[in-house]
């Protein structure tokens, strides 16, 4: 909800901002604008600080979904600092399998087709199908030597410590994750408002060029890519990888897995019922983004 409040005060909409211009924006923020963001970004650091040291105990003691062992899973995450550019692969022990650049990204995924769903599976090239599903997400960037979980401002919670040293990777992991990453992006949120200087914030943009261009960011839920081709400003083809679509196929299995796992006779039994309900809820698909 903060999230969708910092982007209704920069974009007018909180879906699909009507401020951004290719280079600039159409509508400037304002110094009003900077100042109801840092309002946002405390009101959320002050809240997700007590809900950390409340949830931190039941994440200890709660019965977790194990990840299943017959299935290979590959954590990808990205790094876009500076001269870095890279995907990262980790394998469940947190070890690194594979690395490749954003300009490496078309022969590194490959992308399935199934008849009985619009969205598409991707998966690493590499290993093949199944082998090579992807998982992207908080989880994934929780493997990051130098992401959220090493911050100096997160060093203090409990939640944080455990998720460094534990070796057993449950899906409610994903929510631990995200919680501190919620702290974590707002906390950073504080630091970059300061660096923003209203009167260059819009750069000179070539809207005649041609060629072919590959943005890579880490949403929320996880990787978004945009591929584009473009011939003399005008776009011929785009390629778009949102992060429910790089979880699709694992979303599947591991739903198939649980129902199985619960079915008796004709019915899944309550507790399969709740475990599956627990399972999307944690991943949080959006199936609209992953079929447009």
């Amino acid at each position: 909800k903060a999230g969708l409040n910092i982007v209704q005060v920069l974009g007018k909409r909180t879906s699909h901002p009507v401020t951004i211009g290719v280079g600039c924006f159409n509508v400037q923020p304002t110094r009003a604008d900077l100042e109801e963001i840092l309002s946002i970004a405390i009101e959320v650091i002050e809240r997700v600080s007590r809900l950390i040291h409340k949830v931190v105990s039941v994440h200890l003691h709660t019965k977790g979904i194990i990840f299943p062992q017959d299935q290979q899973i590959n954590f990808v995450s990205y790094d876009g600092s500076p001269e870095k550019d890279r995907f990262n692969v980790f394998d469940q022990n947190g070890d690194m399998t594979l690395q490749f650049s954003r300009n490496e990204f078309m022969e590194n995924v490959s992308e399935l087709r199934a008849d009985w769903t619009l969205a598409k599976f991707p998966y690493l090239t590499k290993f093949g199908f199944p082998n090579g599903i992807m998982l992207v997400g908080p989880l994934s960037r929780s493997f990051m030597k130098d992401g959220f979980l090493y911050d100096p401002a997160l060093a203090l919670f409990d939640l944080t410590s455990h998720l460094r040293n534990d070796e057993t990777i449950t899906l409610e992991r994903y929510d631990a994750c995200r919680l501190l990453e919620i702290f974590w992006a707002a906390s950073r949120v504080l630091n970059l408002i300061d660096t923003i200087d209203l009167s260059h914030i819009n750069v000179d943009a070539d809207l005649k060029a041609s060629g072919q261009g590959i943005g890579v960011i880490e949403a929320p839920r996880g990787i978004l890519v945009h591929n584009y081709l473009v011939n003399q400003g005008r776009i011929e083809k785009v390629r778009l990888l949102v992060a429910t679509q790089f979880n699709n196929a694992y979303i599947n299995l591991l739903l198939r897995d649980l129902a199985e796992r619960y079915v008796q006779d004709d019915t899944i039994l309550p507790e399969g019922e709740k475990l599956i309900g627990r399972c999307v809820r944690i991943f949080d698909p959006c199936l609209s983004c992953a079929t447009h």
